[in-house]
């Protein structure tokens, strides 16, 4: 069990260290294009200022995996502490998939009935956490021509908020194991798709 522990942990930090380096390899790509644009004698302008929303993409993803690292380690420590104030679950969903990638974003389409009362009281940076592991989930085991859909539901006394993708699905025996910390389906390991397996576990927790 101990040299089964240590390999987790092992693995674990490798995969952490890959997933963080790669946005900061593709925030470092994009500084260097936008300095290179500005420095020519005709600078684009209107192509820098997309290559600086790129750069708030990456960062976001950097900030989200970094955040879901920190939550679930507090998570399991018992010091994860919500801080609820009254916030409206369309406009923190809206927000986060404004910060996506231009690709990422299109391909998120976000239902809810006008005139829908989604507001409550809740913690809205752990609510964000919460929508952001699973417009993840969905964007990365999808093929990149499928869209993702995001209903927000207002019932009498809660909010529902669901998201729906065409990905690979999820085998039935494998459904109790899905909140598991580090878990991760057979799917997902032999498509070969990254992750930490903390995403919906942290989420559930949360």
């Amino acid at each position: 069990l101990s040299v089964h522990l240590d390999e987790l942990r092992e693995e674990f930090l490798a995969t952490t260290v890959h997933d963080v380096q790669q946005p900061v390899s593709a925030l470092k790509a994009i500084v260097q294009l936008a300095l290179r644009e500005l420095g020519g004698p005709n600078a684009d302008l209107s192509r820098v200022a997309l290559m600086l929303q790129r750069v708030d993409a990456q960062t976001s993803r950097m900030s989200l995996l970094l955040g879901t690292l920190s939550d679930a380690s507090r998570l399991t420590l018992g010091r994860l502490d919500p801080r609820p104030v009254d916030a409206d679950l369309g406009v923190i969903t809206r927000a986060y998939v404004e910060r996506l990638e231009p690709e990422a974003a299109e391909r998120v389409h976000i239902e809810a009935a006008s005139g829908a009362d989604l507001n409550g009281h809740w913690d809205p940076d752990l609510l964000e956490r919460v929508i952001a592991n699973l417009l993840s989930n969905a964007l990365k085991f999808s093929p990149p021509d499928q869209s993702v859909v995001v209903r927000l539901t207002s019932h009498a006394d809660w909010v529902e908020a669901s998201v729906t993708d065409h990905g690979i699905g999820i085998g039935e025996d494998e459904l109790p194991h899905l909140f598991s910390r580090y878990g991760r389906t057979s799917g997902a390991v032999e498509s070969g798709i990254e992750g930490h397996g903390l995403g919906l576990s942290l989420s559930k927790g949360i």
